[in-house]
C-alpha cells in the first residue's frame, strides 16, 4: 500500500506543504512513549483506508459485473482515470489546508465527501456511479495529505520518536487496507455490491467521528468499533471455514491495536491547535476562504465526474446507458489524460526550469528526482495491474477452491451448487464446459443457455436510432416494431423495459439475488472427461476480492523487518537508486510468477493459487525497496524552498502511472458473448499470461537500466554535502 508515511525514515517535508514557521511541541528527545493524539489519528486513518480499499477491492468487479455490465477495457480506464485523479487532487488539497482553511478542517471536509461517494456507490444509477467516484477523489485529496501534516506536528523537530511514530501510522494504513476486502470485498461478493459499499460508508464515517468526538467518546467509540467490525467479519463468514481462518490473524491485530489505543488515550489527545491555520509568524488563525472552498469543491464534482465518465464513450452521466459500442482502447488519449499531460508538462517544466537556474548541487538533485519520477511511474503502472487486470486474471483463472473433492467417474453428485457465470455453468469455482452443460442439462435443471434469456417487444424511437440501436445487424427504424431476444442483464438496462417490470426478480423469479447471474443446484452422474478435466466438488471457494488484502498484510509483516535492515546494513545500505532497481526487479520477478502459473494451467485453464500468492509477494518485497526510499528521498534532498512543489511532483507522477496502467489492462480485455457469458478459463489464461509476461520483461530490463544508472545518480545526490536541501 502506497502512503506519505515509511518504515523508519523521516519525512519533514510531509508534516509541513509550506514553508511557514510552525508552532511545535517541546523535543521529545527525552520521552520514550509516542504521543497519546498518535493513538487517535491512527484509527481516523485506519478507518478512512478501511473505506478507500474496500471501495477499491470492488470498483473493476462492480463495473464488469454489477449494474453497468461493462467491457473489461471500458471498466479499466474507468478505473485507471479515478486512480490517477484520486493522487493529482493531495496537491491542491495540501495547497488549500496550508494557505487557507488549516489541516483539521481539510480532514473533516474530506472525510465526509468521501462517505457521501461511498454510500452513493450503493445507487445503480450512472449519475451515482461517477458522481460517486467524484467524490471520492476530491475527498481524498483534501484528507490524504493533510492527516500526515497532524502527525507529524506532534513531534518536535528533532525528536527521536518521530521514525517510530510514522512506523505506527503506517500500520494503520495497512491494518485498514487489509481490513477492507477481508471485510467490504467478502461481503460485497457474498451478499450484495450495496452491502459492501455500505460497510465503506460507515467506515468512513466513524473515522470522522472519532475524529471530532471528545476523548471519552472516542475511546469507547475505537474500542466498540473494533469489536464490532471483528463480530461482523466472523459472522459473514460463518459458513466458510476458510475465510473464518484468513479473518484471525487481521482480527486479533484490530483487537490489539483498539485496546493499546484505548489505553493510551487515557493519558491525553490531539493538542487542540493541531491542524489549525497558522499566521507567517506560526500563531494560530482562523480558516480562510472556507465557504468559498466548500462551494468550489462541489462545483467541481460534475466537471470531475464527466472526466472519469469521458473515459469510455457512450456513457452519459444521466438517464440510461447508451454505449453505442466504441470503447476505450490501449493508449487512445481522452480528456482526462489530456488534462493530466497538461498539468504534467508545466508541473515538470517547472522543475527543470528551475534546475537549470539552480546552483550545481539543487540542479544534479532535481535532475536526480525527474530521472527517479520517470522509474517510479514505471513501477506504479505495473504495480496497479493489482487493481484491474491482475484482479479479473484472480476471479477468472485462478483456482480459488480449498477443500475439494475431485469427482470419480460413474458416481452421483447430488445437490451440488453451481452458478450461471462466464460461459455456460461454474461448479465449486470450475467453468464448465458445453460438454459439461449437457449433463446438467440431463438433470430437471432448466437449460442454462436459456436460463437467462427474455423476449422483448418495442416500438424503436428517434432516440434509438441517434443512439445506434441495432436489431439483427441491422440500423432500427423509428416507428417500426421489432422482437428480439436478450440477456435478462440486457433487457433490465434497457430503457423500453416497461415501469412496472423493474426487478430482476420479476423476469427471472428464480433468482434469489440481484447481484447474481443464476443461482442453483444440480445432480449429474460423472463422465470420465469430468475426471480428466480435474473436476472437483465441493470445498470453499475463497472471493476474489479477498486477495487484496494480501498486500497490506505483507507490508505489516515485512515491513519491520525491511526497516531493521536497512538500519542494520549501515554504510553498505545500498543507494536509493540501487534500492529503486531492486525493487522494480522484484517487481519484474512477480509477474514472471503470475506467468509461469499461466502456462502451466491445467485443462480447465486454472492457475495454482500458489503462483499467485508468491507473485504477490514478490511485488510487496519490491514495493518495500521503492516506496519508502523514494518518499524519503525526495524529502531529503529537495529545495527547501520548493519542497511541497517537489513533492506534489512526485504523487503526479502516480497519476500518470494509473492511465498507464489502465492501457496496459486493457491489453488484458475480453469480450463478453452476445448473451453477456464471459470465454472460458482455456481462452483467457494465455491472454493474461502472454501480457504479464511481457510486463516481467519490460520491469525486469527497467531495473537493469537504472541499474547501470546508478553509480552516476548516486554522484548528482551529494548525499554527503553538508547543505542538506532539508533540515530534519
Amino acid at each position: 500500500m502506497r502512503g506519505a508515511f515509511i518504515f523508519g525514515f523521516r519525512l519533514p517535508s510531509l508534516m509541513s506543504l509550506n514553508n511557514q514557521p510552525m508552532v511545535l511541541p517541546p523535543d521529545a528527545s527525552e520521552r520514550e512513549r509516542q504521543p497519546p493524539g498518535l493513538f487517535l489519528l491512527f484509527f481516523v486513518e485506519m478507518w478512512e483506508r478501511f473505506s478507500f480499499y474496500g471501495m477499491r477491492a470492488l470498483l473493476t468487479f462492480y463495473l464488469i459485473k454489477g449494474f453497468l455490465q461493462a467491457r473489461d477495457d471500458d471498466a479499466y480506464a474507468i478505473y485507471g482515470a479515478y486512480g490517477a485523479l484520486v493522487y493529482a487532487t493531495p496537491y491542491l488539497g495540501g495547497i488549500f489546508a496550508d494557505r487557507f482553511i488549516g489541516a483539521r478542517l481539510a480532514v473533516i471536509w474530506g472525510g465526509l465527501l468521501m462517505a457521501a461517494g461511498h454510500l452513493l456507490m450503493s445507487i445503480e444509477a450512472e449519475w451515482a456511479l461517477f458522481g460517486a467516484l467524484a467524490l471520492l477523489i476530491c475527498g481524498n485529496g483534501f484528507f490524504k495529505p493533510n492527516i500526515s501534516t497532524m502527525v507529524g506536528r506532534l513531534y518536535g523537530p528533532r525528536s527521536p520518536a518521530r521514525d517510530a511514530g510514522f512506523t505506527i501510522f503506517y500500520m494503520g494504513i495497512n491494518l485498514g487496507a487489509a481490513l477492507a476486502p477481508l471485510v467490504c470485498g467478502y461481503i460485497g461478493e457474498t451478499y450484495g455490491w450495496h452491502y459492501g459499499f455500505g460497510l465503506a460508508t460507515i467506515g468512513m464515517l466513524l473515522g470522522v467521528g472519532t475524529f471530532l468526538a471528545p476523548m471519552g467518546a472516542a475511546r469507547a467509540l475505537i474500542l466498540l468499533t473494533s469489536l464490532a467490525i471483528v463480530i461482523t467479519m466472523f459472522w459473514a463468514a460463518k459458513d466458510d471455514s476458510v475465510q473464518t481462518l484468513l479473518n484471525l490473524p487481521i482480527a486479533l491485530a484490530l483487537l490489539s491495536a483498539g485496546v493499546v489505543s484505548f489505553m493510551r488515550l487515557g493519558a491525553g489527545s490531539i493538542p487542540a491547535d493541531l491542524g489549525c491555520p497558522r499566521t507567517a509568524d506560526g500563531a494560530p488563525s482562523a480558516p480562510k476562504y472556507l465557504g468559498r472552498i466548500v462551494v468550489g469543491t462541489l462545483i467541481a464534482i460534475p466537471a470531475i465526474a464527466w472526466l472519469v465518465a469521458s473515459q469510455v464513450d457512450g456513457f452519459t452521466i444521466s438517464g440510461m446507458s447508451v454505449n453505442a459500442g466504441s470503447t476505450a482502447e490501449p493508449f487512445v488519449i481522452r480528456p482526462a489524460t489530456w488534462l493530466l499531460n497538461i498539468v504534467g508538462v508545466v508541473a515538470f517544466g517547472s522543475i527543470i526550469a528551475v534546475a537549470i537556474k539552480s546552483p550545481r548541487i539543487e540542479r544534479d538533485r532535481l535532475l536526480v528526482i525527474v530521472v527517479l519520477c520517470f522509474f517510479s511511474m514505471l513501477f506504479w503502472a505495473f504495480f496497479e495491474q493489482g487493481g484491474s487486470s491482475v484482479n479479473n486474471f484472480t476471479d477468472r483463472n485462478i483456482d480459488r477452491v480449498t477443500s475439494g473433492t475431485s469427482v470419480v467417474a460413474g458416481n452421483t453428485y447430488s445437490d451440488v451448487a453451481v452458478t450461471q457465470e462466464f460461459l455456460g455453468v461454474e461448479v465449486a469455482g470450475r467453468t464448465w464446459t458445453l460438454r459439461d452443460i449437457e449433463v446438467a442439462q440431463r438433470t430437471e435443471m432448466q437449460p442454462p443457455e436459456r436460463a437467462g434469456w427474455t423476449i422483448l417487444d418495442f416500438v424503436a424511437t428517434k432516440q434509438d436510432v441517434d443512439a445506434g440501436v441495432r436489431v439483427d445487424g441491422q440500423p432500427v427504424i423509428a416507428g417500426n416494431k421489432y422482437t428480439v431476444a436478450m440477456s435478462w442483464r440486457e433487457f433490465l438496462q434497457s430503457p423500453h423495459l416497461p415501469a412496472e417490470r423493474t426487478t430482476e426478480a420479476e423476469v427471472l423469479p428464480q433468482l434469489p439475488d440481484a447481484e447474481r447471474a443464476a443461482a442453483g443446484r444440480v445432480t449429474f452422474i460423472a463422465e470420465s472427461g469430468d475426471v480428466q478435466q480435474g473436476l472437483d466438488v465441493g470445498g470453499n471457494e475463497i472471493k476474489a476480492s479477498v486477495f487484496q488484502a494480501v498486500n497490506p498484510t505483507f507490508i505489516l509483516l515485512l515491513g519491520p523487518i525491511f526497516s531493521w535492515l536497512w538500519l542494520t546494513m549501515g554504510r553498505r545500505d545500498p543507494s536509493p537508486a540501487v534500492k529503486f532497481a531492486l525493487g522494480i526487479f522484484q517487481l519484474g520477478l512477480g509477474f514472471g510468477c503470475f506467468w509461469v502459473g499461466a502456462q502451466g494451467a491445467d485443462a480447465n485453464g486454472m492457475v495454482r493459487m500458489e503462483w499467485l500468492l508468491l507473485g504477490l509477494l514478490l511485488q510487496t518485497t519490491g514495493e518495500l525497496c521503492l516506496s519508502p526510499v523514494g518518499l524519503s528521498l525526495v524529502t531529503k534532498i529537495s529545495p527547501m524552498r520548493m519542497v511541497s512543489t517537489i513533492m506534489g511532483a512526485w504523487f503526479l507522477a502516480t497519476s500518470f502511472s494509473h492511465m498507464l496502467a489502465a492501457s496496459i489492462a486493457a491489453l488484458t480485455g475480453v469480450e463478453a458473448s452476445e448473451g453477456g457469458s464471459m470465454p472460458p478459463p482455456t481462452e483467457t489464461v494465455h491472454l493474461y499470461g502472454d501480457v504479464f509476461g511481457i510486463v516481467a520483461l519490460s520491469a525486469c530490463a527497467a531495473a537493469v537500466v537504472l541499474l547501470m544508472l546508478s553509480p552516476w545518480l548516486r554522484a548528482r545526490m551529494h548525499l554527503d554535502a553538508e547543505a542538506s536541501a532539508v533540515q530534519a
